[in-house]
């Protein structure tokens, strides 16, 4: 019984609820009477919920953090498009989606644009040889993040010669 009431970081309790029923065990080996340990509960439960609000818990509306594009590095040739995703991290564990919801833009746009039109968000199509820095942008936080995107000149890739004989 005595491991069953190992102090534990705040941070190893999935939520508040949880933390309150941890402690209800441990205060009913402590104070097996009734107002003794309803009053005590209580009390904790509140410098509990005043502790993270001072602390500013991330226990309340998750917040962008980060943002992730994928491709990383993208190579495509002159004239062609690579799509690229943006992933928002948030403060409490999840990603979404974020590439309609993004603002994208290219560093270079003689060599590449990157589209913000409904249903073609992050296409970047090649426009000369070289090198971009893609970006995408909440604009909301103003957090944001880029990827390389290298154009390099269309090279023949087959010839076909017809009719056959």
């Amino acid at each position: 019984m005595k491991d069953e009431f190992k102090y534990k970081k705040m941070s190893e309790y999935e939520d508040v609820n949880h933390f309150n029923e941890f402690n209800e065990k441990r205060l009913h080996f402590l104070f097996p009477g009734g107002l003794m340990k309803t009053l005590f509960s209580q009390l904790l439960g509140l410098f509990l919920i005043v502790g993270l609000v001072a602390c500013g818990s991330d226990w309340g509306e998750a917040t962008l953090r980060s943002i992730e594009i994928t491709p990383i590095n993208s190579i495509i040739a002159n004239g062609t498009t690579s799509s690229f995703i943006a992933t928002g991290i948030y403060s409490s564990g999840p990603t979404q989606d974020l590439t309609d919801l993004v603002v994208w833009s290219s560093s270079e746009s003689s060599v590449a644009t990157v589209s913000n039109d409904a249903g073609s968000e992050g296409l970047a199509t090649g426009m000369g040889v070289g090198v971009t820095a893609i970006m995408a942008t909440d604009h909301a936080s103003g957090i944001n993040n880029t990827s390389t995107l290298t154009v390099t000149a269309a090279g023949l890739i087959s010839v076909e010669v017809t009719p056959t004989n």
